[in-house]
């Protein structure tokens, strides 16, 4: 069980790996942000005069706005709960973004200079900005609704008036082309076809017909539109004419090519690459030619703009710390598991906790899974990388563990003997599908998959000795999944209460989905969140006057109480149900414990870096975790002497 709590992963490390001489000498970077920070998910403005970007704060994560050099910074919106999109006004002056304080997530604008931030949208479920219309007078938006849709919605900024974007409501991110005269339509989730249409979104054209598109954005002259197409298997960069013909592939590397971005004066097309086990930034001609790399570090690039006008790159950089630790819950000991030189996530104690799984970053999109002695001593190679294989998870009488990898081109379920041997595949949806879970005979792998399945996901399960997949749901609601290890029940995180919020449910026989509790967004459940006994279950979310709280619920009725204060958030259960872990903090997470004889809490964790996942021993007296030391940094790179050198 791993928690993300934001998003910021980049890459980097190549040679050239076009199979020419070595290019012109790589420009030098510029930080803007100083050393031994956290900066996530910055925004130039259009004019490139401000940059807008994501802070942990003292309760979850600010944002912030400054200057474009970082400096004069002010805080605009603080205690998020997650991190959103940030969309700018096309004059520079205002810029959209989803709040989170209250769980459930609104739109807000603020203007770049001074002022409060302003609600646009108030409901129960998710609102989150997608694109300004060129006039600055329309935006277009995402929100969640009733029954678990998730459409696509065009606001009226001066009336408030929203309507609903016509045509398929899977086509729900909209996005104006330069002029505003066209808009460019795909699906919220995952690889799809890309459509065109009249700025209101009429006489919608599909654009591309293979439906393993994505990532898409238009010229600046509005005559074509960049995307990443996996229809090789991997991620390549293509361009295709918004009039009508045959689309161009500008990019060929056996590795992911990402993240498209048009230069300003439309020439060159900038993209994030995972070749040769690292990511760094390219540019390579809009009109076709030979790739030029720009950045070459240990460092992970990602989160690519143009800034302004200029001929500047920005874009974030920094590596996370990530090692495996143990820790003793009567007397707090630590003890390191992983050497300093590796970075390791998701870890996993067996069931007899002798040894513990968990996944090695190569770098560039390729991990290992490694097995190591909970005692200590040499890991052994479970599973080699030669691209990303991630997400252990033992069966429950340790002979095996099931895992996910996109090594047939996404990602699937696959299944190794803990002994070691050659891995077997579960799963081949053309879909990514992920949150294996063991049945609690391990017969079956349950898991959640958008195969077929509308706006979010569906619960299938897999026969672990062989055959196919058998789905349990067809709601296309469900978003996070917990599967009991002591009865046949399965719970589900779903979107599907009033107005889009999401409620925890339970899957029945027949596939529907029962409803346990819907007082406010749930926001986290997990499977170790159950009571050994598995008569009751906890889960996160949100609390009556705003914000996070935990909940300890029956699995019967959904009735229950409400455990820990604003901000603390549950997670696992000690085999013995002695004790409930919980993290403490929001942006940066340390692990609490609650003593369920006596309902007494103490702090277990004091460092300064994140408990980003971790597992209770079958001894109930040791905690395997993760610790992540997370450094991201605004950079900028002028890329004029580079450029001028390709041409």
């Amino acid at each position: 069980m791993t928690r993300i709590r934001c998003g910021a992963i980049g890459l980097l490390l190549v040679l050239s790996a076009c199979g020419g001489e070595a290019g012109p000498k790589l420009p030098v970077a510029t930080f803007l942000s100083p050393e031994n920070v956290n900066h996530q998910g910055s925004r130039f403005s259009p004019d490139g005069s401000r940059v807008a970007y994501w802070a942990p704060g003292s309760d979850g994560w600010d944002l912030i706005v400054a200057h474009g050099d970082l400096s004069s910074p002010r805080t605009v919106s603080s205690q998020n709960i997650q991190q959103w999109g940030i969309v700018w006004s096309p004059d520079s002056k205002q810029l959209a973004f989803g709040a989170s304080s209250g769980s459930s997530t609104d739109i807000m604008v603020v203007s770049a200079d001074s002022g409060e931030a302003r609600h646009l949208t108030q409901a129960g479920g998710t609102e989150v900005p997608v694109a300004w219309h060129p006039r600055g007078n329309i935006m277009s938006y995402i929100a969640t609704g009733q029954g678990g849709t998730i459409r696509g919605f065009f606001l009226d900024l001066a009336s408030g008036q929203t309507n609903a974007i016509p045509g398929n409501p899977l086509n729900n991110i909209a996005a104006w082309s330069p002029d505003g005269s066209q808009l460019a339509l795909a699906p919220f989730q995952g690889n799809a076809s890309m459509w065109v249409a009249d700025s209101v979104g009429g006489n919608q054209r599909q654009l591309t017909p293979e439906g393993l598109e994505s990532a898409f954005q238009w010229s600046p002259d509005g005559k074509e539109i960049a995307y990443v197409s996996r229809r090789t298997g991997t991620g390549d960069i293509w361009v295709t004419p918004v009039a009508g013909g045959a689309p161009r592939q500008l990019t060929r590397d056996i590795r992911n090519d990402l993240s498209p971005v048009w230069s300003p004066d439309g020439k060159w097309i900038a993209f994030v690459s995972q070749r040769g086990r690292q990511t760094d930034l390219w540019v390579v001609p809009a009109a076709g030619g030979a790739e030029i790399r720009v950045t070459d570090d240990a460092a992970e690039e990602g989160n690519i703009q143009w800034v302004g006008k200029s001929e500047v790159l920005a874009y974030h950089t920094g590596i996370a710390g990530q090692a495996i630790w143990t820790i003793s819950v009567e007397d707090g000991k630590e003890r390191r598991l992983t050497a300093d030189s590796l970075r390791v996530v998701n870890p996993f104690p067996s069931p007899d906790g002798k040894e513990v799984v968990y996944q090695v970053l190569r770098g560039g999109g390729v991990s290992d899974l490694q097995v190591m002695p909970m005692a200590g001593g040499a890991a052994r190679t479970l599973v080699e990388g030669t691209w990303n294989n991630f997400g252990p998870n033992w069966s429950p009488d340790g002979k095996f563990i099931v895992f996910l990898s996109n090594r047939s081109g996404n990602v699937d379920l696959w299944v190794v003997s803990a002994a070691g041997g050659e891995p077997r595949q579960l799963t081949d949806f053309s879909t990514d599908e992920n949150n294996p879970e063991w049945s609690r005979d391990g017969a079956f792998v349950y898991f959640m998959s958008s195969h077929d399945a509308a706006p979010f996901s569906d619960v299938w399960k897999v026969p672990v000795a062989g055959g196919a997949p058998v789905r349990m749901t067809k709601t296309g609601t469900v978003n996070a999944l917990a599967v009991s290890l002591v009865s046949a029940d399965v719970f589900v995180q779903s979107v599907s209460g009033n107005a889009g919020q999401t409620i925890l449910g339970k899957v029945l026989p027949e596939g529907k989905i029962q409803t346990l509790w819907d007082k406010g967004n749930v926001t986290g459940i997990s499977w170790l969140g159950l009571t050994p006994k598995g008569d009751s279950i906890a889960i996160n979310a949100q609390l009556p006057g705003g914000g996070v709280g935990s909940y300890l619920l029956s699995t019967r009725t959904g009735q229950g109480r409400q455990v820990l204060g604003k901000g603390d958030q549950i997670g696992d259960f000690s085999f013995d149900g002695r004790w409930l872990a919980y993290w403490m903090g929001t942006a940066t997470l340390d692990i609490g414990l609650i003593d369920m004889k006596d309902g007494s809490t103490r702090q277990l964790t004091t460092s300064p870096e994140s408990e980003v996942s971790y597992w209770w021993t079958a001894d109930n007296k040791t905690i395997v975790l993760a610790r992540q030391s997370q450094r991201r940094r605004i950079a900028t790179v002028d890329l004029t002497k580079l450029l001028a050198a390709g041409k």
